[in-house]
Parts: structure tokens; sequence; C-alpha cells
């Protein structure tokens, strides 16, 4: 478990870099919300993203364009 946890520690402030960094790129913020989505699923992966403030992120995204991220985020806030 301790593991997998400094494993999320280390990859969410890279996909959040993702989301802040490569927002003129469509494809890169479907997949990085389809990841945020997927670590998600699990208790661990919540307490992660709580501590990085992912649902205020995927909150604001709500209103993009795409609607394959505004899906992708609303996986993120449902799980």
């Amino acid at each position: 478990d301790s593991v997998a946890l400094l494993w999320l520690e280390n990859l969410l402030p890279s996909l959040l870099g993702v989301l802040f960094n490569d927002a003129s790129s469509p494809e890169a913020l479907v997949e990085a919300t389809r990841a945020l989505g997927n670590i998600s699923r699990t208790s661990e992966g919540v307490g992660a993203c709580r501590q990085h403030r992912v649902d205020e992120v995927v909150c604001a995204l709500l209103n993009h364009e795409d609607p394959r991220i505004v899906y992708n985020c609303l996986g993120v806030v449902t799980n």
C-alpha cells in the first residue's frame, strides 16, 4: 500500500501539470482526466486526489467544450 501511495503522490502532480500546461491539447486533457477517473476509483486514490485538490480542478473543467473531458471529469467527481 505504501508503494502505491508513493506512486500516486508522484503521479498526481504530473497529471495536474498536464491539465494546467497542456490546455490547448484536448487529447492530453482527455487522457489526463481519464487517468484521474481511474485513480479516483480507489480509497487511496480518493485521498490523494483530495490532498492535491483534484476535485477543484476537474470541477473547473466541467464547462469544457470537449464532451470527452466533461465525461471524464464527471467520473472523477462521481467516484
